[in-house]
């Protein structure tokens, strides 16, 4: 019941009690542990010692590949279709799906990938390109020769997919916007 990541959904006066111990705690922990996910460490046992557990609900989000405990299940539903462009702006109108991609890790398939610290610092201008849009037969190539197992290389596709797209959608209106003749 302590061991969660974000999404929180959280009374303000339980987060005001976490955030005062996570904040003393993060120092001790990253002491001990001085890498990337001290403060998430720390969080869950500023919770823990706080004795406030959490409910989680584990549709809400995808991040790990390999992770459980995640909304997997549905992009698995997908099957061959993971990469299908969105309808109307939104993805897979008509079946359940997570509502946060916690775009933590690096995705890889296909010769197409995301990492989000390899994103140009420019990305928001307007000359800066938009990213390559990959392409829908993403989602049911043969993995196997990626050394990937195929729900592996199917997730990763779904948030190769997901991310640029989404991400091509949020430059596209900044440019329609801010940018002189749509560059």
């Amino acid at each position: 019941h302590y061991a969660v990541g974000p999404p929180y959904i959280v009374h303000i006066s339980d987060m005001t009690r976490i955030a005062k111990t996570w904040t003393e705690f993060v120092p001790r922990v990253y002491e001990g542990y001085p890498h990337l996910l001290a403060e998430m460490y720390a969080y869950s046992m500023a919770a823990a010692h706080e004795q406030l557990p959490h409910l989680q609900l584990e549709h809400f989000m995808v991040s790990n590949v390999d992770a459980g405990g995640e909304g997997w299940p549905w992009v698995d539903r997908l099957n061959d279709r993971v990469c299908d462009p969105p309808v109307n702006n939104t993805f897979f109108p008509n079946e359940p799906m997570p509502t946060v991609v916690h775009y933590c890790q690096g995705y890889n398939v296909g010769g197409y990938g995301f990492a989000k610290r390899r994103l140009r610092k420019d990305i928001f201008t307007c000359e800066a390109p938009m990213l390559i849009d990959p392409p829908v037969s993403l989602g049911s190539l043969d993995y196997n020769k990626e050394g990937l197992k195929k729900y592996q290389g199917r997730r990763n596709a779904f948030m190769v997919c997901a991310i640029h797209r989404t991400i091509n959608s949020a430059i596209e209106y900044y440019k329609s916007i801010i940018c002189p003749n749509n560059s």
